[in-house]
């Protein structure tokens, strides 16, 4: 998993930098780049810190503490369609 926030990271250094001369001719390319930017500062600090909080929790599986499965996360929230109405028929007089 690791690995994959690495080549986010570098892939986004790539983008900043196309991003970065582009953005003298094509405006909307400012907020890619400072986009791009967050990532490089955010994702190196987040992997460290999710890889830790999981080295945490697998001690304290070990030590009993803590269940050996993960939480399910939440399920996204759908709204109930809307009901069918009945179709309606155009008449002409």
């Amino acid at each position: 998993m690791h690995e994959g926030w690495a080549k986010l990271v570098a892939d986004a250094a790539a983008l900043a930098d196309w991003t970065a001369r582009a953005a003298a001719v094509v405006p909307g390319a400012g907020g890619v780049l400072n986009f791009c930017q967050i990532i490089s500062r955010e994702i190196p600090q987040a992997s460290e810190l999710i890889a830790k909080l999981l080295r945490v929790h697998a001690a304290s599986v070990i030590a009993g503490h803590a269940a050996s499965s993960l939480p399910q996360p939440m399920e996204a929230y759908m709204p109930s369609p809307a009901p069918l109405r009945e179709p309606t028929e155009q008449c002409f007089a």
